[in-house]
């Protein structure tokens, strides 16, 4: 059982890997987020920044860190959808921490907007 993953290792593919030498390439992976920056999330925001920058501190400079990050925003209406990109883990948690509420308007939240700007 491998100990990072959990996942159980085959011995023959454990060798090919060793013969290719591909033991020493790391995967590529992101992590994103996806955030209702509504007014009506102003007694849920704080609990969530926490959480989000906690998940991404255990992360920042292991071997599990994501090579891309993404922070997806949304409200209503869908045009205050926002998406940043980047490579270091602690511009995410500054952005994280920097997030305002967003007054807002008398339409429904734009959600699949948040997670089709963030995919």
């Amino acid at each position: 059982m491998d100990p990072a993953s959990g996942f159980l290792k085959d011995v023959a593919q454990t060798t090919v890997m060793d013969i290719l030498k591909l033991n020493n390439i790391r995967h590529r992976h992101s992590m994103g987020f996806v955030v209702d920056v509504s007014e009506s999330m102003a007694d849920d925001i704080r609990a969530l920044k926490e959480t989000l920058i906690s998940k991404l501190s255990s992360v920042i400079g292991t071997d599990n860190e994501p090579d891309h990050y993404v922070l997806s925003t949304f409200s209503d209406p869908a045009n205050r959808t926002k998406v940043a990109t980047t490579a270091d883990g602690n511009e995410l948690i500054r952005w994280l921490d920097n997030i305002t509420l967003v007054p807002e308007t008398d339409c429904p939240d734009y959600v699949m907007s948040g997670i089709l700007a963030g995919m």
